[in-house]
């Protein structure tokens, strides 16, 4: 697999590991291992738990946000350093010490098929096996310990998701830090990226640096994001297409994501944009709220002469639906007729 958003495309071999003899012992053994995986005070679970770590920091004027890589982590890990290291994890545990010889046996077993030859991996553990990334994790926990109780600079605040960590340092240890971390394990390499224009990535999370010095936060999507997704109305036929739309709509229902409502303020920056020739109330008019009595007793007002002096009973809805619009999109103008 290719990684299209980092520099000269490094390729990662993913080695699926479905219907392969050890594919349900490594299964059993992940969710056995993940217990006593992630109780440090640097693991992160997700972005939304990364957000809350973060959401009350606020930093000094000499220190920098920094992210941290690891350089194939998957395949650079120590296979032998990693089954001792679960090893004691297991004592800490009270777990059986068995679990480790299994899981030897899964990591040591793997081939892969590649130009009709069989290979064994004999570096690192598999992309595609279900143990690997509670492995990795476990190995990393491990790793950061020994580094933070040795570093040069102990970070502000120090966050990791796998192979992905988030720092806080003072801008003049930045570098020695990186030194340090690159100097404990021969296998394991970090490069590392500092904020730019006070703003980093991290995760799914673009990091804003405020000018107080706290921090903001919002999506973030990397280069190689299109913004593309499926034309549902090239798609669907029409019996099919209102009922594909409102899926749209629960889908982010679900994620909570609501349509925001327009402040009151910046509706009055826009009706005082208006020519002073025009008279406007700005009645407490909304498409799906209440309608004000004095914004009701116009509208009927207008409904009737309408009906009156065009003979239709329709002018009076037809104008209802002129005014919703309107306020819909801040257009007042629109109104004047």
């Amino acid at each position: 697999m290719g990684y299209l958003h980092k520099n000269n495309i490094p390729l990662r071999p993913i080695v699926s590991q479905l219907d392969s003899p050890t594919y349900r012992l490594a299964q059993h053994l992940a969710k056995t291992l993940n217990n006593p995986r992630g109780n440090t005070p640097y693991h992160v679970k997700d972005s939304f738990d990364f957000i809350s770590a973060i959401e009350n920091l606020t930093l000094a004027e000499d220190e920098v946000l920094v992210s941290f890589d690891v350089q194939s982590l998957f395949t650079s890990l120590p296979v032998e350093d990693c089954i001792e290291i679960v090893k004691r994890k297991l004592i800490d545990n009270n777990m059986p010490e068995e679990y480790a010889d299994l899981l030897k046996h899964c990591l040591t077993s793997g081939y892969f098929v590649w130009d009709y030859g069989f290979y064994d991996q004999i570096n690192g553990v598999a992309m595609g096996s279900p143990v690997s990334p509670v492995v990795a994790d476990i190995f990393m926990e491990d790793f950061e310990q020994k580094a933070l109780d040795t570093a040069p600079a102990k970070p502000k605040m120090y966050k990791r998701y796998v192979d992905d960590t988030f720092a806080v340092l003072p801008n003049d240890k930045v570098s020695a830090f990186l030194d340090h971390l690159n100097s404990i394990s021969s296998n394991i390499k970090f490069t590392m990226e500092l904020e730019a224009n006070n703003k980093l990535a991290f995760l799914d999370v673009l990091i804003l640096r405020n000018p107080d010095n706290t921090l903001g936060h919002t999506v973030y999507r990397k280069p190689t994001h299109t913004d593309k997704y499926l034309n549902a109305r090239k798609i669907c036929d029409e019996n099919h297409i209102a009922g594909e739309l409102q899926h749209a709509k629960r889908v982010l229902q679900r994620n909570q994501l609501k349509t925001p409502h327009q402040p009151e303020s910046l509706k009055r920056r826009k009706y005082a944009t208006l020519s002073e020739s025009y008279m406007f109330v700005p009645f407490a008019v909304e498409m799906l709220g209440p309608w004000g009595p004095e914004a009701m007793s116009l509208y009927q007002n207008l409904s009737k002469r309408l009906i009156d002096s065009s003979d239709d009973q329709r002018a009076g809805a037809y104008l209802g639906q002129r005014i919703s619009m309107a306020i819909q999109r801040g257009n007042v103008a629109s109104l004047l007729f």
